[in-house]
């Protein structure tokens, strides 16, 4: 029969034994937390300045096509610069002024998981700032300009006959 003691010495020689392993670990454990910040930070290091030809964005609805289709383009003929989603992520962030820059702060602050990831990011940026439909209503603003009591084609038509 095993007395009481016996059970907590066998307990704490095990808690003794699995302190030891995990202290032989640590120095290894570190030495890979080293390698993967060395590693993140000169991927981060590798993304461009915001180029002059990326427009920067602060809020306005009509621009956020503009500039989503422009950094697709520059992500696009900068494949080795834009190799992982948070390149993409903090590229976009940096192109970002004004209100659009103070969504994101809190976003920033608590690290939150979505600046890894570019296709969610993308998708929460254009549900906060894109509004629906104002494409086809400026398209419908457009066919129903009136020049002279005409509609805009009849009067290019006229125009043209005419000149």
């Amino acid at each position: 029969m095993v007395g009481p003691h016996e059970d907590v010495i066998e307990n704490v020689q095990s808690m003794l034994h699995t302190v030891q392993q995990q202290a032989q670990e640590s120095p290894q454990l570190r030495t890979e937390n080293t390698a993967l910040r060395q590693a993140l930070t000169s991927q981060l290091m590798d993304i461009p300045p915001v180029s002059t030809s990326t427009p920067r964005y602060s809020r306005d609805p009509h621009k956020v096509k503009e500039i989503l289709d422009s950094l697709k383009v520059f992500f696009d003929f900068r494949p080795f610069q834009f190799s992982s989603d948070i390149a993409k992520v903090v590229y976009l962030i940096s192109a970002l002024s004004g209100s659009a820059q103070a969504w994101v702060t809190p976003l920033v602050s608590t690290e939150d998981p979505v600046l890894s990831d570019y296709p969610v990011f993308f998708k929460l940026f254009k549900q906060m700032f894109e509004q629906p439909g104002l494409e086809a209503a400026a398209e419908e603003a457009l066919c129903n300009i009136q020049h002279y009591n005409q509609d805009v084609l009849q009067y290019m038509t006229r125009f043209k006959l005419t000149s």
